[in-house]
């Protein structure tokens, strides 16, 4: 757990996320070394005063190579699901068994109303237990394919990538969707949800939140940057308007 008792700069982001306990150490330090992230300027195709998807200031980059564990989940999550759409579900395939399960619920929920289809999605995907990657898989961090994690559980990332992929694949716009990482200021640890737009506000579906909550509601996310498929957004650093 990390404390913070002064503002958050670059070399705070840093400590934070190695200590944090739901931990993106590994990709924070990967990307403060690929990007500078304290000088970083994303190619911004909005201003950055103006505000953006979440309401807060934001610089955009459609270059996320550096993110390497979202960019592996990404590849990783294609191939699996080819291999699992042309097998059955057997006692010695959990991950298979996961992915029919899951497929089968969207299939029941891809004919609702879009808000349907949040609360249903948040709830399927919170229903799975909260494991740490150091617990789950013996490293410090380590991202989870929706199949992965479907069939034994994650920790906060999962949950937001879970539920990307899930309204992925009902048919949500890719710009609608952003994974997002922020600083959690009551817990004072680093964490992981998903925002959706809808209806010309964000949402939250986050593993913290029993249901699905507005984000001009919620105070505790301090966020740092967010991410999709095709671009990553800046926050640290610019204020909420």
């Amino acid at each position: 757990m990390v404390f913070f008792g002064r503002p958050f700069g670059a070399a705070a982001a840093v400590r934070l996320f190695l200590l944090s306990l739901c931990p993106f150490a590994i990709l924070m330090m990967g990307l403060m070394m690929a990007l500078g992230l304290a000088t970083a300027r994303p190619g911004a195709a909005a201003d950055p005063g103006a505000a953006g998807f979440l309401a807060i200031a934001e610089r955009r980059s459609d270059d996320i190579t550096p993110f390497t564990k979202w960019t592996a989940v990404l590849r990783r999550h294609a191939e699996q699901r080819h291999r699992a759409e042309g097998q059955p579900c057997a006692p010695d395939r959990p991950a298979i068994c996961a992915f029919h399960d899951w497929m089968a619920f969207l299939d029941r929920v891809k004919g609702a109303e879009p808000w349907d289809q949040l609360v249903a999605v948040n709830r399927y995907v919170n229903a799975r237990p909260y494991i740490p990657d150091p617990v789950n898989h013996g490293v410090a961090d380590f991202w989870q394919t929706p199949a992965e994690f479907l069939a034994g559980g994650g920790d906060c990332e999962d949950f937001a990538i879970a539920k990307y992929f899930s309204l992925k694949r009902l048919g949500w716009r890719d710009d609608a969707l952003r994974l997002v990482v922020a600083e959690d200021v009551t817990a004072e640890i680093g964490h992981a949800t998903l925002a959706v737009r809808l209806d010309g506000d964000a949402w939250l579906l986050d593993n913290q939140l029993p249901e699905v909550t507005a984000w001009r509601t919620v105070h505790r996310y301090r966020p740092l940057f967010s991410i999709n498929r095709s671009s990553w957004w800046l926050h640290r650093g610019l204020s909420r308007t």
